[in-house]
Order: structure tokens, then C-alpha cells, then sequence
């Protein structure tokens, strides 16, 4: 009888340090999963900044390339619409 309480004894703690030993490696899983989910989270505002800076770029490339006339025009457009429809007004070149 004490032989077999004994075995079951000693196949419980085998069992129970095997458990420990599941219950850690799933902690360094999930760790793992923790920090891969932040790096993507960096990369992807990285990603979000970059086409940000790429928008502002290619804004300020169409506005060079209007030129000053245009933009001339279009502020008059914006701003004094009422001037805009009573007169034409035209850009004198410096």
C-alpha cells in the first residue's frame, strides 16, 4: 500500500513539474506574441508617417509646378471671389 501511494506521489509531482514547465513556455509565448504585436504597431505608424511626409512632398511638387500665376489666381479665387467674377485680372511679370 505505502508502494503505491508512493508512485502516485512521485507520478503527481512529474506531472506537476512538467505542468510548470508547459505553463512557462506558453508565458514566453505570449511574451513573444506581446512584442511582436508592439513592433508592428511602430512599424505600421511608421508606415503611416512616411505617406504622411510623401503627401506633403508631392503637395509642395504640384504647387511648384503651378507656378505663380496660378496661385495667384487661386488666392484670388479663395479669398476676394466677388473681385474674381467683376474683373479679370491678369499677373505682371517683375
Amino acid at each position: 500500500m505505502k508502494n503505491t501511494i508512493v508512485e502516485i506521489k512521485n507520478a503527481l509531482d512529474g506531472i506537476s513539474s512538467r505542468l510548470q514547465k508547459i505553463e512557462g513556455q506558453i508565458n514566453d509565448l505570449e511574451d513573444r506574441g506581446m512584442a511582436s504585436n508592439q513592433a508592428e504597431q511602430v512599424r505600421g505608424k511608421r508606415i503611416m508617417q512616411n505617406k504622411d511626409r510623401l503627401r506633403e512632398f508631392r503637395i509642395q511638387d504640384e504647387e511648384k509646378e503651378k507656378g505663380a500665376e496660378n496661385l495667384f489666381e487661386e488666392t484670388i479665387a479663395e479669398n476676394f471671389l466677388y473681385l474674381k467674377k467683376e474683373t479679370d485680372t491678369q499677373v505682371q511679370e517683375a
